[in-house]
């Protein structure tokens, strides 16, 4: 679930920093992006037991579509803060230096692979998920976990070609 948030957060802030430059002025798909970015954002964060940032979130989305941009510049910077907190405090340290991948776990990472390959294909998310969860229990390189980061987060949304696409990236990078 932090994994996910992480994800969530991040694209989050990326909008939010980019649009608050205009926040007193919003219009058409740039407000539409706002809102519905805020409104995103409110439920992962009561996912993880954050209720007065969902509470925020809920505020500033109301605040959009109300056009309200006071409350939405005066409150989005306090938003942005709190969640650059989270993902700092969730987002795992990075491994220092260079991993090194045996071929067992080369192996492993096929397998594995493969099975969420398959449970995709056959519609199986239960299945692909359990494959998933005992990859992850392993250290990999970071742009492998990354990668391993799409998968969850397209199996969650029920994204299977993202979730393809992104095995063909690990596969192309250790060449399996």
């Amino acid at each position: 679930m932090e994994k996910i948030f992480i994800l969530d957060a991040e694209n989050t802030l990326s909008t939010l920093e980019r649009l608050s430059a205009n926040l007193n002025s919003l219009e058409g798909k740039e407000l539409e992006s706002y809102i519905v970015t805020v409104h995103g954002v409110k439920s992962a964060l009561a996912g993880i037991g954050e209720k007065e940032l969902s509470c925020l979130a809920y505020k500033l989305e109301q605040a959009g579509g109300a056009k309200n941009y006071n409350l939405m510049a005066r409150d989005t910077p306090v938003l942005i803060d709190a969640l650059s907190g989270l993902v700092k405090k969730f987002k795992p340290a990075e491994v220092e230096g260079v991993l090194e991948i045996s071929r067992e776990d080369i192996v492993f990472l096929r397998e594995k692979l493969d099975d969420i390959k398959s449970a995709c294909e056959s519609f199986n998310m239960k299945a692909a998920k359990k494959s998933l969860s005992d990859l992850m229990q392993k250290t990999w390189p970071r742009t492998t976990t990354s990668i391993c980061e799409e998968i969850s987060v397209g199996l969650l949304r029920g994204e299977l070609k993202k979730v393809l696409t992104a095995i063909e990236k690990i596969a192309a990078m250790h060449v399996i």
